[in-house]
């Protein structure tokens, strides 16, 4: 009788492999971790909230600009 693993020597190997490949929890975690610190990441965040700050601040003064106007013309009559 034959003394090799039922899978035989080559399907044995690959299984070996294969589980060596599986991916894990931890993979996930790293790569959470890992868009974070990317650069690209960073500058998109703070480009966005560059644009809602400058959005804000315009907003604003539109409305306090024509918050001036219109106390301005009630004052004239």
């Amino acid at each position: 009788m034959d003394p090799s693993p039922v899978y035989g020597e080559v399907g044995l190997v690959a299984r070996i492999e294969w589980a060596q490949k599986a991916p894990n929890t931890q993979s996930i975690t790293t790569y959470s971790d890992d868009i974070l610190t990317q650069t690209w990441f960073i500058v998109l965040l703070g480009s966005i909230i560059a644009i809602i700050v400058f959005l804000f601040g315009a907003m604003v003064l539109f409305k306090r600009i024509q918050f001036i106007k219109q106390t301005s013309l009630a004052s004239m009559h």
